[in-house]
Parts: structure tokens; C-alpha cells; sequence
């Protein structure tokens, strides 16, 4: 028996419009202006051995005291910074570089681990704990900076997954929103990753990026202590510019080794030109034009007859860092041809000298 569509609906939906006029325009708030905003989340990617953490303690030492950032603006007020560390341990290393950099450790935080009634652990982890630091971080009502090192930990699944990985990480976006406190979460870069748009090469899921409004980037230059920190992705400001850095060895008063960053002139560019001049060791390295090297890709991949299309895009993106869309468009340029190969066969690409095939489509 056919079953009878029906008009009554399931549940009634709780949404309602907002009209545009009952909307009050507000400006971002800068913790670091343009550099790292409030209530919301910050990338800091890049390779190892780049000083991110470094990086990041610097940023700390700036906030607790009120300081200025190396583009001469200046913090508005001190303020709390709350650090969570997988990697670096507090009394080595952490808590040196916070004072070599001039922190004032009364506005800084380590998050550690509780202890139960039965003297069990129970280690921090931001996959599942965001709501017990919401509670903790309650007695600083000047909290203006989380960093968690590494952002890969407060995912709960794959961090390769998307819908893992924006699950996870809306918890943290709601505690920058809610305590309005920039978060910055530090991470790697991919393995054999260079070349491709600094964003592309965050580790593990494209949502990692999706999600923070901001990405900042760290670079070393091959051959030299010379590094580069740069803006890589904004949805609120520029994303071109940065400043070059040093990471610096010397000894406290208390005789224990640190490191700290000692800032350089800043740089112009987009972080793709800045990180392929410092990869390449190359201090004037021209901008790589994308177009022309994907088509110098197609030329190279199809002089000797049609190829597979998944195996060219696969190739490009994997071995050389070009997109879809770019490989799309180097491939209209060349006038290449898109057949279909064989009834269950893939599609292949091939020079117009191989035309004359049927089911020529874009693909």
C-alpha cells in the first residue's frame, strides 16, 4: 500500500529571523592588534625547531606586564595568561623562558593535573577538561590569554576527521568567547609539506585552520638562526607581514640555561613569498607564480600520453602543493582535453593531439 505523504509537521522548529536593523555593529578586540584577537582562536604553526613555544612565552611575557609587541603597539593593560604544555616541562623549561623573556610570574598560570580522594592523577586533557578550566580559570577576572601546546590534543578522535575536529575544538572557541581571552594553539606543520599555502600545511585536518580566525606562521632559515614570523591566514585583518626573530641562549641569575626571542625588522610579503624565501635559503627569492608551475606540472606529467586525472591531482597537490582549482586552470590554459577511459575506466587528461575521443567532458 502506498504510503500517503502528510502535511503536519514533526516538531515545530525553534528558529526565528533577526532583521539586520535589530543588529549593533561592534569592532574586534585586539590583543595584539591585527596579530592575535579576543575571543577567538589563534594558530601558531610551523616546523620543529622554529621556537613556536618560544614564541608564544614571549607574547606571555608581554601581556603580564602590560609591554610592547614588536610592532611598537603596546598591550592595553596587563593581564593573566593560562598555559597548558604536553611537551615542555614547567621547571626546565617553561618557567625559564617566562623570566628570561621578563615575565611577571604572578600574571602567569601552568594548568596541572588533580588529585582524588584516593591520591590517583588525573591528568589535564583539553579534549574533555574545558569545562573544569572554565571553573579554575574563575578566580582571574583579568584572564587574557590560553595557550594550549599542542592544539592537536583537545581533539577527542581523528585528528584527520573534520567533523572530529570542529566538535572538539567548539568547546574552546565558546571559552575565548565567553571569558573574552584570546586562545593561541600551537602546532606543526605537515611533513613534506613546503611549498604549498602556509594554511594548507597545518598538521592533521583543514579544519584546524577553518576554525581559528587567525594563523600565524614560524619559519627558520636553512643555514642560519635567522627566522620569520609571519601571518598566514585572517578572516578579521590583513594576512600579509610579519617580523623576523632569533632564538637567543643565556643564563638566569639562578644559574639554569634559557631561551628567549629577540625580535627583528619586519617583513612585507604574503606568508607563502616570506616562507619560501627563508625554506629556500634564498633572502631574495622571487614569488612563485602557481599557474605557471602547474603548468609546467601538466606539460611534464603528459609529453608522453593521457594520464589517470585522481593520479595528476593526487601528484600536484601531494609533491608539488597545487590546487585543484589552480591545476584546473593551467589545464584550460593548455588546451587539454578530458575524455573518459573505457566503460568502468577513470578519466584522463591528454594533449589536443590525442582529442577525437568521445564522452569529452571537464573533470
Amino acid at each position: 500500500m502506498k504510503k500517503q505523504p502528510t502535511t503536519e509537521r514533526a516538531s515545530a522548529i525553534p528558529f526565528s529571523l533577526l532583521p539586520m536593523t535589530e543588529v549593533q555593529e561592534s569592532a574586534i578586540n585586539w590583543l595584539w592588534p591585527s596579530f592575535l584577537p579576543i575571543g577567538m582562536l589563534t594558530l601558531l604553526c610551523g616546523a620543529g625547531g622554529t621556537g613556536k613555544s618560544t614564541l608564544a612565552f614571549s607574547i606571555a611575557a608581554t601581556v603580564s606586564n602590560g609591554g610592547t609587541f614588536p610592532d611598537g603597539s603596546r598591550c592595553e593593560k596587563s593581564g593573566d595568561t593560562v598555559i597548558w604544555s604536553g611537551e615542555d616541562a614547567l621547571d626546565t623549561t617553561i618557567k625559564p623562558r617566562l623570566a628570561l623573556a621578563g615575565a611577571n610570574p604572578a600574571r602567569v598560570y601552568a594548568i596541572r593535573g588533580a588529585t582524588d580522594g584516593e591520591g590517583g592523577n588525573h591528568s589535564f586533557d583539553p579534549s574533555r577538561d574545558v569545562e573544569h578550566l572554565r571553573d579554575a580559570v574563575s578566580g582571574l577576572p583579568e584572564l587574557s590569554l590560553l595557550i594550549i601546546d599542542p592544539i592537536v590534543s583537545a581533539v577527542s578522535g581523528d585528528m584527520h576527521k573534520a567533523n572530529d575536529v570542529r566538535r572538539s575544538l567548539q568547546p574552546i572557541v565558546r571559552f575565548a568567547e565567553e571569558k573574552k581571552c584570546a586562545v593561541l594553539g600551537i602546532t606543526h606543520f605537515a611533513k613534506n609539506s613546503a611549498g604549498k599555502n602556509p594554511t594548507d600545511r597545518v598538521l592533521g585536518s583543514q579544519a584546524f585552520a577553518a576554525q581559528a580566525r587567525m594563523v600565524l606562521v614560524a619559519a627558520q632559515e636553512e643555514g642560519s638562526d635567522r627566522r620569520i614570523f609571519t601571518r598566514s591566514k585572517s578572516n578579521i585583518s590583513i594576512d600579509t607581514g610579519g617580523f623576523a626573530y632569533a632564538i637567543e641562549a643565556a643564563t638566569l641569575p639562578s644559574g639554569v640555561l634559557a631561551t628567549r626571542v629577540i625580535w627583528g625588522e619586519a617583513l612585507e610579503g604574503s606568508a607563502r613569498d616570506i616562507l619560501a624565501s627563508v625554506e629556500t635559503g634564498e633572502k631574495n627569492t622571487k614569488p612563485i607564480n602557481m599557474q605557471e608551475e602547474a603548468r609546467g606540472f601538466l606539460q611534464a606529467e603528459l609529453k608522453n600520453g593521457p594520464v589517470l586525472a585522481r593520479e595528476l591531482k593526487h601528484k600536484a597537490e601531494k609533491e608539488f602543493g597545487l590546487t585543484e582549482r589552480t591545476l584546473q586552470r593551467a589545464k584550460d590554459k593548455l588546451g587539454i582535453i578530458v575524455t573518459k577511459s573505457g566503460f568502468d575506466g577513470g578519466w584522463v587528461w591528454s594533449y589536443p593531439v590525442d582529442s577525437g575521443r568521445p564522452n569529452q567532458q571537464r573533470r
